[in-house]
């Protein structure tokens, strides 16, 4: 049985998440205050006090962060301050987001499967229109 405490300033956003949480069989909510096993913040701004107040958070318990994805670039950031794992609004599902709560309450790094995709762009395609002969005149 995994200890989940659910962080979010919200109130809609804190109930919804407590309520997917709730739904694993294996997964307890905890209150503030308590001993848990994994901290699930949801983040809708990176506010400089919250991060250090979460970033010291995580050296004794693992937190996953739960961000928009309009913050894909912060995410890495989040990782080398020590967060667990990242977590996209738009991705995430109640099933995903109690495996990944399991999985960081057992050590794992959690992330979201859109930063398992590099964000280079794809192959070029090639061009439908007939190409110009081009000569080079050497002098």
């Amino acid at each position: 049985m995994y200890r989940v405490l659910v962080s979010a300033d919200d109130l809609i956003v804190g109930f919804g998440l407590r309520s997917m949480v709730s739904a694993g069989a294996d997964l307890t909510l905890v209150d503030e205050g308590d001993r848990a096993d994994v901290v699930l913040a949801d983040l809708p701004d990176l506010s400089e006090w919250r991060l250090t107040r979460l970033a010291r958070l995580t050296t004794r318990t693992p937190v996953v962060a739960l961000l928009g994805v309009a913050r894909v670039h912060q995410a890495i950031g989040l990782l080398r301050q020590g967060f667990q794992g990242i977590l996209f609004h738009e991705t995430y599902t109640p099933e995903s987001l109690a495996a990944a709560a399991r999985a960081a309450a057992e050590g794992n790094r959690v992330l979201d499967p859109l930063l398992a995709v590099p964000s280079l762009p794809g192959p070029r395609q090639p061009d439908s229109r007939p190409v110009a002969s081009v000569r080079l005149a050497c002098a």
